[in-house]
């Protein structure tokens, strides 16, 4: 089980400051000891809004199940997979080129 106060997610500001949570993304590309390989994106960002570290935010877990609870039902699934929120909850998608 993961520790939700301990794991952190990297967020968009955009997402963060809009709570507008489209487009979730769990990569293997692990960035530091904490991070669980959540990239969390409001879904209107460019396609390098990943590469510019101005642009983002960390965020654990608890935090971002509070700010998105859909969140919660997804946040054990495997890596290398990307969720869509559609009609209030995260549905399986496609990983964008662009997320890696």
């Amino acid at each position: 089980m993961i520790n939700m106060t301990e794991q952190m997610a990297v967020i968009t500001k955009r997402a963060l400051f809009t709570k507008k949570m489209e487009v979730v993304s769990r990569t293997n590309n692990i960035a530091a000891d904490r991070d669980s390989g959540w990239r969390i994106q409001a879904g209107d960002e460019d396609e390098k809004c990943f590469d510019r570290l101005e642009t983002l935010e960390l965020i654990s877990l608890a935090d971002l199940c509070k700010l998105e609870p859909a969140f919660s039902r997804i946040m054990e699934q495997p890596e290398e997979q990307t969720y869509c929120m559609v009609n209030g909850h995260f549905e399986p998608d496609t990983l964008p080129a662009y997320v890696e």
